[in-house]
């Protein structure tokens, strides 16, 4: 059984930012709530990939933990998040995230199994 995480909120540390119209912000007792698991850390790699029907493409980063703000410690994470590029196709996601190399965050985080 597999163990993936699918991301809720980032709030990077580093990079550059974007301001959408509609987006609003969220309390932080709100991410809480919503997430089973909260860690400062690193993306140190990344791949994108069709789903089974070949109808949305989505994109898993691995995360390098480096600080449990809560939840169960595990050294990797593997999180989950709609759009990317495959070949030539690509999705975006408005409002989505979109993290590189490198990316430095504070992750929260809702588990689920696959």
């Amino acid at each position: 059984m597999k163990h993936f995480y699918v991301l809720l909120f980032v709030m990077a540390f580093f990079g550059g930012t974007r301001a959408y119209g509609q987006l609003y912000e969220v309390p932080l007792s709100v991410l809480q709530s919503h997430s089973s698991l909260v860690v400062e850390g690193t993306v140190v790699a990344k791949e994108t990939f069709w789903n089974p029907s070949e109808t949305m493409i989505y994109t898993l980063y691995q995360i390098r933990a480096e600080d449990y703000l809560m939840g169960s410690e595990s050294s990797m994470l593997k999180v989950v998040a709609r759009g990317g590029c495959v070949e030539d196709e690509c999705v975006d996601i408005y409002h989505g995230v979109v993290l590189g190399l490198g990316t430095e965050a504070v992750f929260f985080l809702h588990e689920f199994t696959r």
